[in-house]
């Protein structure tokens, strides 16, 4: 791992995000990508400096702010040891943040889920799930954290197809690197409901696959999903890992529930495998 994507709005809970990007950078030794991105008429990039002042006084205003809290986080970052670099881009959709995660060759994307200004549609409903879906680049989602919060010990929710090995591959390699061991699960469901033996009989290559970091695995039976994973990932873990696979408008976690329906329930950070 090297590169870490990290949007900001500069709102606190895009903070909660920079926390977790920082905190997985130092155990990584990462650069941290610090991405703002605001709107602006079409034409005042083309405009000199005074007459960006006096055509649009307050679009003006706005980059100047977006600039110097930009370098204000530079500068906190830097005294960490971090390095890092940043970036103000205008006019772009929540399709931005992948293409630009892409481009620089990231392998990271860390965000916070709400927003108050600026990129708020990024941090919140249909936009965030844009985000994860369009990404070919892992995404994590940060709420709120603990006081000290660190990653020791990661829940691993899936339905254990063999597709789902691509994302847990790469798993494990981010888990070895930040020292953190694996609690895979299977949430049984009345909906969803396989014996103990079907089950047993898909999680082995994955067991075989993470011989090393895998500390567990449990078959949580529970009548809703969403409520017996939150209670599952609250008991074992620092942060949740899915695979999502959606194409198009398609924005579907591996059981068919939306980011939306699973983080809502969340209290800890969940990190998004796209494995299309």
């Amino acid at each position: 791992m090297k590169k870490i994507v990290a949007p900001t709005d500069f709102s606190e809970c895009a903070g909660q995000g920079i926390k977790v990007a920082e905190l997985i950078a130092k155990k990584t030794d990462s650069s941290i990508l610090f991405l703002h991105t605001t709107s602006i008429p079409f034409d005042w990039l083309n405009l000199k400096d005074e007459d960006q002042d006096k055509i649009y006084p307050d679009i003006t205003k706005k980059v100047r702010k977006a600039r110097f809290s930009l370098d204000e986080l530079a500068d906190h970052t830097d005294k960490t040891g971090i390095t890092n670099k940043t970036f103000l881009h205008y006019n772009n959709g929540a399709h931005h943040i992948s293409k630009f995660a892409t481009e620089q060759g990231a392998d990271l994307i860390v965000m916070g889920s709400h927003g108050c200004k600026g990129l708020k549609g990024f941090f919140i409903g249909s936009n965030t799930q844009k985000v994860v879906h369009r990404a070919s680049t892992p995404v994590l989602v940060v709420k709120t954290l603990k006081d000290k919060y660190k990653i020791k010990n990661i829940v691993f929710a899936s339905n254990f197809k063999q597709e789902a090995l691509v994302g847990f591959k790469w798993l494990l390699n981010f888990a070895r690197k930040i020292g953190a061991k694996i609690h895979m699960v299977y949430i049984n469901t009345p909906f969803t409901f396989l014996s103990t033996d079907e089950i047993m009989l898909k999680i082995k290559p994955f067991e075989e696959e993470g011989s090393d970091l895998v500390k567990s695995f449990e078959i949580y039976n529970c009548e809703n999903f969403e409520r017996g994973l939150a209670n599952f990932s609250k008991q074992k873990g620092d942060l949740l890992a899915m695979q999502t696979k959606g194409k198009n408008n398609d924005h579907r976690l591996y059981h068919g529930n939306t980011i939306e329906e699973i983080f809502d329930h969340l209290e800890i950070p969940l990190l998004c495998l796209n494995i299309n």
